[in-house]
This record gives C-alpha cells, sequence and structure tokens, in this order.
C-alpha cells in the first residue's frame, strides 16, 4: 500500500495553555504550555498513522520552530519530507478559558514563501506520488505562493494518475477545483463562496454539490455542517450523517481527522460509503479525546461499529429532501 501523501504548504508549531479568565489589560497566569506539530495536512497524516495507515507528511520548514515541529513529528513516527526555507515556520497559540470552557484561537500567518521554495515544495510532492497515490493538499497558503498553488498539485497529481484531495479555503479554494480533484472536503460556509451565493437550505448545498459531481469538479463531495454532522455527495449516493454523539472535549483537529479517516479506508479498498463513515467515527474519537488531542484507533473502531450498525440511508431528491434536518444550521 502506498503512503497517502500529505501537503501541508503552511505548517505550525501549536502551542496550547489555559487560563483561569481571560481578563483586559490584566496578567494572566498560564498553565504550562503544551506544543504540538499542526497544520491541516500535517494533522493528516497524524491521524492516518495512529489509525495504523501509511502516510508521509511534506511541509516547508525553517528557523527553531520548524526544527521543533520536526522533532515532534519524529517523536510520533510521522514520516516526514522536511523542504528549507528561509523564512521561520509560524506558530499559533491556542488558549482555554476554564471558568467557561470557551477555546481561543491566535492564527498567525506563516512566513513569506519566494516563487523559488514554491517550485521546490511542488517538485518534491512530484517526486513522491506516483498511479495509485492518494495525495492530499490541506490547510492555508503562506504569503507569497500563488492562489493556484493547490491547482498546480492537483495538476501534478492528475499528470501522476494519483488521486487529489482538497481541504482549503477562499481563494485556495476556488483556484484548485478549476482543473478538477478527486475528493473536496468545504464547510457550508465554503461551500457558498464557491457558488457565489447563501443556501436557503441543507437541501440546497446537497443540490450544489450535485451538481459540483456532475461538473466534474469534484468526484466526491464532503460538506461539513459543523454540529450537523456531514453529507457525502458522489455520482452515485448521497449519504447525511449527523454529528456523532459524544461528550465534547474540544473540536480542534476534527475536520482534518474526518479527512484522515476517510482516506486510511479508502486506501484499505473500502467503499466511499464506508470510508465516510469511517471518517465521522474518527472526527468524533478526536472530540472526545481530552484537551487538543487527536483521536486513538480503538475509540475510531469503537464509534465506527456502532455507527456501521445504523447505516445512513441514501437522501432522496426526488421527494423529502434532507428531512432529517432540511434548515440551515443555526437557524432551526
Amino acid at each position: 500500500m502506498k503512503p497517502i501523501v500529505c501537503l501541508t504548504p503552511n505548517p505550525a508549531l501549536d502551542v496550547f495553555t489555559a487560563v483561569t479568565e481571560l481578563v483586559d489589560q490584566h496578567k494572566m497566569r498560564c498553565d504550562p504550555e503544551m506544543e504540538q506539530p499542526g497544520g491541516g495536512g500535517i494533522n493528516v497524516a497524524r491521524v492516518v498513522r495512529r489509525l495504523a495507515g501509511d502516510a508521509i507528511a511534506i511541509h516547508p520548514t525553517g528557523g527553531p520552530y520548524g526544527q521543533r515541529l520536526d522533532r515532534l513529528l519524529d517523536a510520533e513516527g510521522v514520516p516526514r519530507e522536511s523542504v528549507p526555507i528561509g523564512g521561520v515556520t509560524r506558530f499559533s497559540f491556542m488558549v482555554r478559558e476554564t471558568s467557561g470552557g470557551r477555546q481561543y484561537r491566535f492564527v498567525l500567518p506563516g512566513p513569506t514563501i519566494s516563487d523559488h521554495e514554491g517550485t521546490r515544495i511542488l517538485a518534491r510532492f512530484e517526486q513522491l506520488v506516483s498511479e495509485g497515490t492518494i495525495a492530499v493538499g490541506s490547510g492555508s497558503l503562506p504569503p507569497g505562493l500563488p492562489a493556484d498553488f493547490y491547482g498546480r498539485a492537483a495538476r501534478i497529481a492528475a499528470r501522476r494518475h494519483a488521486r487529489f484531495v482538497l481541504d482549503t479555503s477562499g481563494a485556495a479554494l476556488a483556484a484548485a477545483l478549476r482543473d478538477g480533484v478527486y475528493l473536496v472536503k468545504p464547510s457550508l460556509r465554503e461551500l457558498e463562496t464557491i457558488a457565489g451565493r447563501t443556501f436557503a437550505s441543507q437541501a440546497e448545498a446537497v443540490a450544489f454539490s450535485r451538481e459540483m459531481v456532475a461538473r466534474r469538479v469534484a468526484e466526491i463531495v464532503v460538506v461539513s455542517l459543523g454540529p450537523a454532522g456531514a453529507v457525502l455527495v458522489t455520482d452515485r449516493t448521497c449519504r447525511h450523517r449527523p454529528a456523532v454523539e459524544v461528550a465534547a472535549g474540544g473540536t480542534v483537529g476534527a475536520g482534518d481527522s474526518l479527512v484522515g479517516g476517510m482516506l486510511t479506508a479508502l486506501s484499505r479498498g473500502w467503499s466511499v460509503e464506508d470510508a465516510f463513515a469511517y471518517g465521522m467515527a474518527a472526527a468524533g474519537a478526536t472530540i472526545l479525546a481530552p484537551g487538543t488531542a487527536l483521536c486513538d484507533r480503538a475509540t475510531t473502531d469503537r464509534i465506527y461499529t456502532a455507527l456501521a450498525a445504523s447505516p445512513s440511508p441514501d437522501i432522496d431528491f426526488g421527494g423529502n429532501v434532507m428531512a432529517v434536518n432540511s434548515a440551515r444550521p443555526g437557524t432551526a
């Protein structure tokens, strides 16, 4: 089985801490910090490895934060290809307010990456993908990289007969979809950006996703609906799965876990429908995990077994559309 190639153009050293309460103009004493490697593709690779899959992370790295990030990946046993850059890898900061249970995330833009550095990242990416490879591009783009960076990666994957998976937002998302991808995982808001309009209901969102599949923008569309779960759309099926009901420990990494779980299952030859359920199980296991931890295999498998016992029916667009929850999230 070929490793899943996880491209992260804008990785981060994620730093987490907690305070009792955030108070303006006051000096707040924090709990000891925790550090984790971060960035969309890197988290996908970490999830795949936790689920006993095979993945390799490719990302730019520079300065002390980049070195620390690489050491953390090595400690987790995540294979990596680090492309040196002149700038310094960013760090992101998250603070949990223990008195109210709220989380605050501070995300820096990242270093400016030159055209030459971007070309070297894509050249290394091309060396890693080949026929049958699943490749994922995930996360934001740092300053300096063009909006079509993921689009260039998708075209490389297509030339190499690899399947390209996309999880990003904004201009980078729109540009990468021009030539088509294997799988895309937008949030509802990101899907509205692609459509250029606001959806009055989930049914409209799913109908637009069906149009994307029909126009071969993507073979598979997975729309994340937050607390309302997610929808899977292909040329053969449309299925809605509600979010897994677990005692929430935190939502950080749940979206990356959905992608990582799905790709792990697809790499094993599972059906798209079963892979979708496994991705939802991985997302639920991450939400259940304490603090900012990602899913583990035992919990993911346990949740998946429960989901498999109650398979989701196809959505009937000829009659009762999205009967489970046809209202827009937050408006019901």
